[in-house]
């Protein structure tokens, strides 16, 4: 009988031991999943933003572990674009292959939760997110028409900052777009505007009679004077805040108007509205160098193209295009631009010494992520330098993004309309200061 109680115990013991290294192997929420999803899927996946479920917790993420795994797999999840293998960027969200293995394993061990503190999104941004020091909102709600037609407008969003400065430097900008389902695009511009306007009367909007732009009309139309512009910036299904570090950032004047110029919104059988608003950081040490937006492309004089962008029916076609800097810069950001009938997009940038620098390579184009891909560290490009896109599109019934069946030949006429084609790439850049090929600036 004593043989037998110590058998038992040891046999125990064993089954202890090899259970409790078996559960070691198997991943759990709180010590394996939870830092890969909370810093890939829930800043998408959260309130506020326009994924259809939040991720922010274990039962949230639990309740659809299996579509998780689904779509981490065939790299559906996250949505980033570009190639690792061709260029790292600072905000990518992009899974390595033993972070999806990890996941499968997960869920296919029935998810468990683990041991130790509920996790929360909240408790891994251990650094309390800083708040805007000013908002500037529309004043009023813009509406969309539910007629199934892309729409187009401008808008102008006056605003107040209360300083002694006549300028604000600024090193952080971040459009929150109303309606992230239906916004395609935004351009705006910061515009100073003479003393004693009322900057605060309407007209607030107009919408657009066709894509293309009306001049000076529009401008005044508003009252505003487009030579007096501060900033240019721009939003894209995807894209970030664009924020700057060290002596770089942007300037804004004190009392101004936000000018949209345009509004781009998608098809919608619903009516609708939109109510944006911009957050704004101020710099916290003295700004020396001010970002300067570079876009080459299709349509743009500083651009060669090695042909006109026109895509026949039924063919799949690749261009080039190339443009030349004619100064010392460093990079920042880079966002690459097609519409539906795009496939593939490749940038690289020739130096005058030879040598190719990647800038980055999509090779499964998405219309819906056009992200503000962000260098880090930034990278010198010096005079001289030219880059170099390579784009090509399918204009064929094999492409399922394709607006029109049959296929129509596509063309680019200097609008904006997603059913027409466009080109371009688009640069933030400062002057060049010796030693910022070294400098990481991290979100």
């Amino acid at each position: 009988m004593k043989k037998n109680l110590t058998k038992l115990f040891w046999l125990c013991l064993m089954l202890a031991f090899y259970q409790d290294l078996y559960s070691q192997k198997q991943p759990n929420f709180n010590k394996d999943i939870a830092p890969i999803i909370f810093k890939n899927c829930t800043p998408c996946h959260r309130e506020g933003e326009n994924a259809p479920f939040p991720l922010t917790n274990y039962k949230e993420v639990h309740s659809k572990a299996k579509i998780i795994g689904q779509v981490v797999r065939k790299r559906y999840m996250p949505p980033w674009k570009a190639d690792p293998a061709y260029r790292h960027f600072e905000n990518e969200m992009y899974l390595k292959n033993e972070e999806i293995d990890l996941i499968s394993k997960w869920v296919a061990g029935n998810a468990p939760e683990g041991k130790g503190t509920l996790m929360e999104y909240s408790m891994m941004n251990i650094e309390e997110e800083r708040k805007p020091d000013v908002v500037i909102s529309m004043p009023v709600k813009y509406p969309i028409q539910g007629n199934n037609k892309e729409s187009f407008s401008w808008m102008k969003i006056p605003y107040e900052i209360p300083s002694t400065h006549k300028e604000i430097e600024i090193e952080k900008i971040e459009y929150i777009p109303g309606n992230k389902k239906l916004l395609h695009h935004v351009n705006y511009k910061f515009i100073r505007v003479p003393s004693g306007l009322d900057i605060f009367e309407g007209p607030y909007f107009k919408q657009a009679e066709d894509t293309l732009e009306e001049g000076f009309s529009i401008y005044n139309y508003f009252n505003i004077f487009p030579y007096q512009t501060y900033y240019t910036g721009g939003w894209l299904p995807g894209m970030n805040a664009q924020e700057y570090g060290d002596d770089i950032g942007v300037v804004i004047p004190r009392k101004g108007i936000v000018f949209i110029d345009k509004n781009h919104y998608n098809a919608s059988p619903i009516a609708d509205t939109d109510s944006l608003h911009l957050n704004i950081y101020f710099k916290k040490r003295p700004l020396e160098r001010k970002v300067v937006p570079f876009s080459m492309g299709s349509s743009k004089e500083n651009s060669k193209m090695s042909s006109p962008l026109v895509i026949p029916a039924d063919s799949i076609k690749t261009f080039t295009v190339s443009s030349v800097l004619d100064m010392d810069v460093t990079l920042l950001y880079i966002a690459p631009h097609m519409h539906l009938l795009g496939t593939q997009f490749i940038a690289y940038a020739k130096v005058p010494s030879g040598d190719s620098i990647p800038l980055i390579k999509i090779d499964n184009w998405d219309f819906n992520w056009q992200f503000m891909y962000k260098l880090s560290p930034y990278l010198k490009l010096p005079k001289g330098t030219v880059i170099w896109v390579k784009a090509s599109y399918d204009n064929t019934v094999n492409n399922i993004r394709n607006p029109f069946h049959p296929p129509r030949t596509s063309y680019s006429s200097n609008g904006m309309k997603t059913t027409e084609e466009m080109l371009e790439l688009g640069l933030l850049i400062v002057p060049y200061k010796e030693g910022d090929e070294l400098l990481i600036h991290k979100n």
